[in-house]
């Protein structure tokens, strides 16, 4: 068989995946139809399926009736993952490779700023914190050298609101 498509390298979390698989005998013959089957399964780098059966990701495989298969998946954890692709009549494991699986944009609700300047601030000084920032998922977002367009409103007793610029540090 012979694997293509972006999905064998990288995915981002909450977007579809996709690669297909050619059929192929020993002799490396296209087959020119349907009726093999196959598993695809992602799991996290380093561990194995009886360890973590809870993050293991099953992609869904769809003959094309022509010797070809596209697969599919859509992950919603971001990193390193194993995919495993198996000819089931055969149980074959016949592909693996790491995949890198990317964080999706950044969604506010679910960032989360620490650090002194979420307790307080003095008027007219410079406050810190830092801000963590993760996609609709809960994974992480690395945000180096990207540009964030941030705002920042503070409000202080009496219902005193103050909007300030928000650089990186």
């Amino acid at each position: 068989c012979t694997l293509s498509g972006p999905g064998l390298q990288q995915a981002v979390a909450g977007e579809r995946a996709y690669f297909s698989i050619q059929a192929k005998d020993r002799f490396a013959n296209t087959f020119s139809q349907g009726g093999e089957s196959f598993a695809v399964y992602l799991q996290p780098e380093g561990k194995t399926l009886t360890q973590f059966k809870t993050t293991i990701m099953q992609a869904s495989v769809q003959d094309q009736g022509d010797g070809s298969y596209l697969v599919e998946y859509t992950p919603k954890q971001a990193g390193r993952f194993m995919l495993l692709v198996t000819h089931l009549s055969s149980h074959t494991t016949f592909h693996r490779a790491i995949v890198s699986i990317s964080a999706s944009e950044p969604v506010a609700e679910c960032c989360e700023a620490a650090g002194y300047g979420v307790q307080g601030a003095v008027i007219g000084s410079i406050t810190q914190l830092m801000l963590l920032v993760r996609d609709r998922y809960g994974n992480f977002r690395n945000v180096n050298n990207k540009h964030l367009q941030l705002s920042c409103t503070v409000s202080g007793p009496g219902g005193n609101t103050v909007h300030t610029n928000v650089s990186e540090a």
